[in-house]
């Protein structure tokens, strides 16, 4: 990670342990915005990873649900508020970041599915392409990723204030199944191209 990169992604984490709370709250106060989503995306009682977790409400929705879901989060702050929240499934949300900065228990081609909400806004343009990747080999074969990115219509705009969160960015939200498939990160979005059979 360049010198830039790892100071723009200190500010975010540093922003979300220092708000945790703040933070906590108001996505807890909500239901899932993707909850309906998720039959649609990932097969009945599959193991799905929510990667940047966040205040845990996927995770949770997810469990209620039937899925086998756990999440990571960079977060210290989160991840701690998490497991209080969630007690009996405190073991389910972990730390981590991508692109490579993942726990032991989050192996490869292990994964159904994988929630990723408004993560890659924080990622620095240099390593969209390995976080790409990094999904890419933890799931499994036919998995499919459930992905939202805050943007910019038509283009994303790369400004960042000074935690390192995109300005100006409204929802997009790409649901996307990985049968053979690998990213290319491009101007307007993602695009994939088979890479092994």
């Amino acid at each position: 990670m360049s010198e830039e990169s790892a100071k723009g992604y200190d500010r975010t984490i540093n922003y979300y342990n220092i708000e945790a709370a703040e933070t906590f709250s108001l996505y807890t106060s909500k239901p899932s915005p993707y909850s309906n989503k998720f039959p649609r995306c990932f097969p009945p009682e599959s193991k799905v990873l929510d990667m940047g977790s966040g205040s845990g409400r996927d995770v949770l929705a997810l469990l209620e649900q039937g899925y086998e879901a756990y999440g990571i989060d960079a977060s210290k702050e989160l991840v701690r508020l998490s497991q209080l929240s969630l007690k009996k499934h405190a073991d389910r949300i972990l730390e981590g970041s991508l692109p490579d900065n993942l726990p032991a228990e989050i192996q490869e081609n292990d994964w159904n599915g994988i929630l990723c909400s408004a993560v890659f806004q924080h990622i620095s343009d240099n390593h969209l392409f390995d976080s790409i990747f990094t999904i890419h080999r933890l799931l499994k074969m036919g998995g499919t990723l459930l992905l939202t990115i805050p943007l910019v219509y038509p283009d994303i705009i790369n400004i960042r204030e000074a935690y390192g969160l995109m300005q100006d960015s409204h929802p997009m939200i790409l649901i996307m199944p990985f049968p053979t498939a690998c990213g290319e990160i491009m101007p307007y979005g993602i695009s994939f191209r088979q890479t092994r059979k």
